[in-house]
């Protein structure tokens, strides 16, 4: 995580986003030494949205409940999920 003045931010923009996007780093930005924004990999962001997403679509957190009591071996039984595996097979994807 780094950390720049607004200024420095500034002057180095294009540099800084290209470091953010191929290594996933986040930049925060001060403003008078107070932290006011930040920077992060679209990528990133997109999967912030995504969890965020999640979170609000009651199927899916009455799943996590559901899941959250349970053991590996009980999810495993349950065949409510598939491994990584049998989904690289069922997708045809090499390893």
């Amino acid at each position: 995580m780094m950390t720049l003045g607004v200024s420095e931010a500034r002057a180095n923009l294009p540099k800084l986003i290209d470091q953010i996007d191929t290594r996933f780093e986040r930049l925060f930005i001060t403003k008078g030494g107070k932290p006011k924004a930040v920077i992060m990999s679209a990528d990133e962001f997109e999967g912030w949205m995504e969890t965020i997403a999640s979170y609000e679509d009651p199927d899916t957190m009455k799943a996590i409940r559901e899941v959250g009591d349970m053991s590996i071996e009980e999810i495993k039984k349950s065949k409510k999920f598939i491994t990584l595996e049998d989904l690289k097979k069922k997708l045809k994807i090499k390893s």
